[in-house]
C-alpha cells in the first residue's frame, strides 16, 4: 500500500495519500469527520496529504492510528478488472522496492551534503588546533566538496 501515516503526535496525525485523487482524499476525510473525538480534517492536495486534529482524552493516539490504518486499506483503490493483484511467484522475493521521487532524492543528497560540510569544516578547525596540517588540508578540501555538491542540488532545486 503506497498509503502511510507520515507524522503522528497526541492530537494531530498526518497521512500521505498519494494514491488517492481528490475524491479518494474527500472519502477519506469523510470518514475520519464521522469519527468521535475528531476536531477537524484537512487536506493538502499539493502534497497529496490528510491532517487530522483530534481529542486525545476522547481518542487516544493508538486508537486513531490504528483506525486510520484500517481506513486507508479500506479506501485503498481495488484493482482494475482483470488484475486479481500480485503474482504469487512474484512475492517469493518481498514487496518490490519503493521508487524514491527524483525531488526527494534531491532533497536526500542535499541533506547530507550540509551534514558533510558542517563536519568536515569541524574537523579541519579540530585539525588546526590539533596542528595537523595535512589533516587540516584534507578536511577543508572535503568542506569544499560537500559545499560544492550542497550548491548544486540546491541550484537545480531551485530552477525546477
Amino acid at each position: 500500500m503506497n498509503n502511510l501515516i507520515a507524522s503522528s503526535v497526541p492530537g494531530r496525525l498526518r497521512l500521505r495519500v498519494p494514491a488517492f485523487d481528490a475524491d479518494g482524499r474527500d472519502a477519506l476525510a469523510g470518514s475520519f469527520e464521522a469519527l468521535p473525538g475528531v476536531l477537524e480534517v484537512s487536506q493538502n492536495p499539493r502534497v497529496a496529504s490528510v491532517l487530522v486534529r483530534y481529542d486525545p482524552a476522547t481518542l487516544p493516539r493508538k486508537t486513531i492510528e490504528l483506525k486510520a490504518r484500517k481506513l486507508l486499506a479500506a479506501n485503498d483503490t481495488p484493482p482494475a478488472d482483470g488484475d486479481e493483484g500480485p503474482d504469487p511467484d512474484d512475492t517469493v522475493l518481498g514487496p518490490a522496492p519503493v521508487a524514491i521521487p527524483r525531488r526527494k532524492w534531491r532533497l536526500v543528497v542535499n541533506r547530507y551534503a550540509k551534514y558533510g560540510a558542517v563536519a568536515a569544516m569541524g574537523i579541519s578547525l579540530l585539525a588546526i588546533a590539533a596542528r595537523r596540517k595535512g589533516l587540516h588540508t584534507q578536511a577543508g578540501i572535503l568542506a569544499l566538496v560537500f559545499t560544492g555538491i550542497h550548491m548544486y542540488v540546491h541550484r537545480r532545486n531551485l530552477l525546477r
